[in-house]
């Protein structure tokens, strides 16, 4: 759900509409469709993710109308449409079982820097220094690869190696730098950086558009849980609803 944007959901509209033959104004053509994902792990590339906030507020009375002006271009104008449709989904389910880390404190630490609430606590941890004496009787070779932070959100690895020095040439850090490489082994002892790094790598804030949605999104699962007559045994599906899955991780 994190890299699925606007564009691509009016996409998705568009083929059902094609498939079903139906009114263009009712959302996702009466099909139930379930989205699941993390806000807060990386945006999709050159579009606009689902909780972007396409009518920005007006900042300056004395540019009033040049913003008016940006706000009514074409493309603006379908971003608010692809927005509006997103908003059509009406059921939420927040799950909050991680199915990947299998450590505890592991999984403290990472629900800590989803929110930038982790301490200088972490970095003593991966500081402290360990001396294991080593008798090799032969060069183990273990095959191993490198790519970027995208491309490793979603996939599970047994050991990986992480650097949290990020370039300065980036215009915007966003909690999905740390959060997403960090999070992808089962257990802490599995996680070495490759050099040390300042605590405010790991204590970048989500955005506002993000932390809105977020909200907007854990206030329909408290309306979800009241639709469902036992929640806790039987899932019952209510006809003619849309479904979100909020997954934290």
């Amino acid at each position: 759900m994190s890299v699925v944007g606007l564009h691509m959901l009016s996409q998705l509209q568009t083929l059902l509409m094609i498939a079903k033959h139906t009114d263009a104004s009712v959302p996702f053509r009466n099909i139930n469709v379930m989205f699941s994902g993390d806000f807060l792990q990386f945006a999709p590339v050159r579009n606009m993710a689902l909780y972007s906030d396409v009518i920005p507020p007006i900042t300056d009375t004395n540019d009033s109308k040049k913003q008016i002006k940006d706000k009514n271009t074409q493309r603006q104008i379908q971003y608010r449409v692809e927005r509006a449709l997103w908003t059509h989904v009406n059921t939420v389910i927040t799950l909050t079982r991680q199915m990947r880390v299998e450590d505890p404190d592991f999984l403290a630490i990472q629900n800590h820097i989803h929110f930038a609430r982790l301490s200088n606590t972490f970095l003593k941890l991966k500081r402290k220094k360990s001396i294991i004496p080593v008798k090799r009787v032969q060069l183990r070779f273990v095959s191993v690869f490198a790519f970027a932070t995208h491309q490793c959100q979603g996939k599970t690895f047994d050991r990986i190696l992480i650097d949290l020095i990020f370039s300065p040439e980036r215009r915007r850090n966003e909690v999905a730098l740390p959060y997403v490489p960090i999070s992808r082994c089962k257990w802490l002892v599995d996680l070495v950086f490759l050099r040390d790094f300042p605590l405010l790598s790991i204590q970048i804030k989500p955005t506002q558009e993000q932390l809105s949605e977020l909200v907007r999104l854990n206030t329909i699962n408290d309306i979800t849980k009241d639709l469902f007559i036992d929640y806790n045994s039987q899932f019952c599906k209510i006809p003619n609803v849309d479904v979100a899955i909020n997954i934290q991780q």
